[in-house]
């Protein structure tokens, strides 16, 4: 079994569908059935298994979406609109977050700055498009989400961070990649949600592979 701690979650080289438990399972433990959950990122590789873990475990939840297209053919959804609880909307830009975050209680933050590799084996060759750098997506983006999620709970909302494990140590290889900082921002968000009268819970997890969850053993700890 996992203990699921009320602020912070450190996984060690587990399966996304084992972690998408997880976070599910962080926000489950202190939920109301009638609540509402947003995933943002939900069509990301690891937001689309979240999404699609608490809609099996009967949770009414949202998901915050940039593309219709890829919507349908990772979630599912028909009309893909706010009727199938799917919402567009871009973490850079507040006004597109109110409609998702109205009347929701939880949000879960699966959003990431997309790297681009036109070859996958020479990071020189790395790249994040102009104006989504981890700084406007991880770290403002994220700010963003937060402000939203406060509007619409009037500051009584629980919010879980998908981070990493690493974002303590300066320079890593992630962070030179790209040339975009990326651990770096993601400890200044997690920085601000820790300052925020928000409740929270910070999964930062690593080494994650695809594969069918539940097959091996969790590790979790408190240092990075």
């Amino acid at each position: 079994s996992v203990a699921i701690l009320p602020q912070a979650i450190y996984l060690s080289h587990c399966f996304l569908r084992n972690m998408a438990w997880v976070i599910a399972s962080a926000v489950l433990f202190s939920l109301a059935s009638s609540e509402v959950v947003v995933v943002s990122g939900a069509t990301g590789q690891t937001g689309s298994l979240i999404y699609k873990t608490l809609r099996e475990q009967g949770s009414q939840v949202r998901g915050l979406v940039r593309n219709v297209t890829k919507a349908r053919d990772l979630l599912g959804c028909v009309a893909c609109d706010a009727s199938e609880g799917i919402y567009v909307g871009d973490v850079t830009v507040p006004s597109t977050l109110t409609d998702a975050m109205t009347g929701a209680s939880s949000l879960i933050i699966a959003t990431a700055a997309p790297l681009i590799r036109p070859n996958a084996t020479d990071p020189s060759t790395w790249f994040y498009p102009s104006g989504a750098y981890p700084v406007d997506v991880d770290f403002k983006g994220g700010k963003n989400q937060l402000a939203a999620l406060a509007e619409a709970t009037k500051g009584t909302g629980h919010v879980v961070l998908v981070s990493s494990i690493g974002t303590t140590i300066p320079n890593t290889f992630f962070d030179t990649a790209g040339n975009g900082q990326m651990l770096f921002y993601k400890l200044n968000l997690e920085a601000d949600i820790m300052a925020s009268r928000l409740t929270y819970s910070i999964v930062k997890p690593c080494g994650l592979v695809n594969g069918e969850g539940a097959q091996n053993e969790l590790f979790v700890a408190h240092d990075d």
